[in-house]
């Protein structure tokens, strides 16, 4: 069943089970908040696919006192007792919530305090590995880190050394993204604009004391949900950004589609844990959003300690309401003239900027050696390397020959000929790209 099936009948359903909650009188608010946990746990449940061994269940993380209100769990938990409450090991947690029924200011601090102890537990158990020189997987984080940057990554975690000190910062984040569970916030009525929902969590992050509070990227909280407003973390589990003046921007806020984000995050996470494609399908609505934090990586080169300087976007609610309907996805389009750059890297592992074939292409299109680098990084499926030889960065791509000249080039081969359906454009050929080094 495809994401928009999916998203659909979750909606459906949350629609009805609030409706039966809210005809029924409870002046006990434990009791009301677990009926909405309830709603939490049965609906994500829809989401997780078939023949994986996935359960929603509540319980503690071992190693962490405080309860858990909802978690996606893998394999076969301890059962506390007679109660209908488990204890996971964290390794085994691909998902938290947190589960309010109106989200306000005082409820998203608290939410946050009572997930950032599981950011920091994770913390220590992946450095712990890594004293132990049992070292992640990079293949992701490698990808991620090049989409954001435009830059080719290391390859792993034992090469971060051969890298500079602020790109091994940002490695180490996003590898860590990768491993650590998703946490998310899940208030089902609250805020009644984008930017209120944006002001209470820039008001909690600076009041936060960076020496007692948890506030690094990896604790920030993968997606917030206010009814139908969201803050979400760009950092690969599944939103890739583009670098803003050379900053990266970390969260973002949304309007709408709350439950299709939440879907996202969540099949991100599954694809991830267990390296296995999701059913998207063949949506080509990509929502549109506006960055509320970017991160600049600081290091001391004296006292070799490093850290993440964070910059705010404030636009007030008429600003964020302009222009942010669904745009629509579009694959890597190439005219006749820089199509030549794909059939090279078909046969060679690059292609040199500096070289006369990269001349002649810019050329032949019209265009200058530098605008046609920032084309080809801006496709997101190539990156550059020492800064001059440009490669594919993905395991897979897919390369359409069109009949009105030029190709098209995605790793979703499903998005690519639903857009060629579309808009009625026709193929005359087809090329797939491999990358062994990337393809487990």
């Amino acid at each position: 069943m495809m994401i928009k099936n999916i998203v659909e009948i979750i909606e459906a359903f949350i629609e009805k089970e609030i409706e039966i909650v809210s005809e029924q009188e409870m002046g006990h608010m434990p009791t009301l908040g677990e009926a909405y946990e309830c709603i939490t746990k049965d609906s994500i449940s829809k989401a997780i696919p078939n023949g994986i061994n996935l359960h929603v269940v509540s319980g503690f993380i071992n190693g962490l006192p405080e309860q858990i209100d909802c978690m996606l769990v893998h394999g076969e938990g301890v059962r506390y007792g007679r109660t209908d409450k488990y204890f996971y090991d964290i390794e085994n947690v691909l998902v938290v919530f947190e589960v309010k029924k109106t989200l306000n200011k005082l409820d998203l601090v608290s939410a946050y305090k009572q997930l950032a102890p599981i950011s920091k537990l994770a913390h220590d158990k992946f450095f712990e590995g890594i004293d132990n020189n049992n070292f992640p997987d990079c293949t992701d984080a490698h990808r991620h880190f090049s989409q954001i940057t435009g830059r080719i990554a290391v390859n792993s975690w034992s090469e971060l050394d051969y890298c500079s000190p602020k790109d091994a910062m940002m490695m180490s984040v996003l590898t860590q993204e990768l491993l650590f569970p998703v946490k998310i916030i899940h208030g089902y009525g609250g805020y009644s604009t984008e930017y209120g929902l944006r002001n209470a969590f820039l008001d909690f992050l600076e009041a936060c004391d960076p020496k007692v509070d948890h506030v690094s990227i990896n604790a920030l909280p993968n997606l917030i949900v206010s009814e139908r407003f969201s803050l979400f973390k760009t950092a690969g589990l599944p939103f890739v950004p583009d670098c803003v003046d050379d900053l990266w921007p970390v969260m973002a806020s949304s309007r709408d589609n709350v439950i299709e984000l939440m879907v996202e995050v969540i099949w991100s996470k599954i694809s991830s844990f267990y390296n296995r494609a999701m059913p998207w399908g063949e949506d080509l609505n990509v929502d549109s959003c506006a960055a509320l934090l970017l991160a600049e990586p600081l290091f001391d080169n004296y006292a070799q300690v490093g850290g993440w300087k964070y910059h705010t976007r404030e636009p007030k609610e008429p600003t964020l309401q302009e222009a942010r309907e669904s745009s629509e996805w579009r694959p890597a389009f190439f005219g006749k003239s820089t199509s030549s750059i794909l059939m090279h890297l078909q046969y060679n592992p690059h292609v040199d900027t500096q070289s006369d074939f990269f001349k002649g292409v810019s050329e032949e299109a019209g265009i200058s050696t530098q605008d046609l680098r920032r084309d080809l990084l801006s496709s997101k499926i190539m990156a550059e390397e020492y800064g001059r030889y440009i490669r594919f960065i993905l395991p897979v791509v897919h390369m359409l020959f069109l009949k009105e000249g030029g190709m098209a080039a995605s790793d979703d081969i499903d998005r690519l000929e639903a857009w060629l359906s579309k808009k009625q454009i026709e193929s005359e050929g087809r090329m797939v790209f491999v990358n062994m080094d990337r393809v487990s």
